[in-house]
């Protein structure tokens, strides 16, 4: 999975708190989240908190101190570049970088210096 801050997020699974009734942590990638569901010990809801970047762990730390771990299961969403850095109407844009879709299937808006962009194509 992938994403950004202010991203909700579902995690499921079997036991995700590890045999005890809630999660009292869970980190993405080393980041803390916030926990907005509870209890539910298949679903999980959680919001992205900011601060990350790169990949690594998802990790639910249980009530009973067991820890519930997926290895390199949670990329933070990052543009690289931009290129060119400047230019006006209908000028192409190039942007790169990690996990741009984050776990989606396509891109639903784009702004430059708080202007939307007329059209976005996506390649892979």
């Amino acid at each position: 999975a992938a994403g950004q801050a202010g991203d909700r997020v579902t995690l499921t699974g079997l036991e995700l708190f590890g045999g005890g009734s809630s999660a009292t942590l869970v980190t993405l990638a080393g980041v803390p989240a916030s926990i907005v569901t509870n209890g539910n010990r298949t679903a999980l809801v959680i919001i992205v908190n900011g601060g990350g970047s790169g990949v690594g762990d998802v990790v639910i730390l249980g009530d009973t101190g067991v820890t519930v771990r997926l290895v390199n299961g949670w990329t933070f969403s990052s543009i690289s570049s931009v290129a060119p850095s400047s230019g006006q109407g209908g000028t192409l844009v190039t942007i790169t970088g990690t996990a741009l879709l984050a776990s989606g299937t396509n891109i639903t808006g784009v702004t430059l210096a708080g202007v939307p962009v007329a059209g976005v194509r996506f390649i892979s």
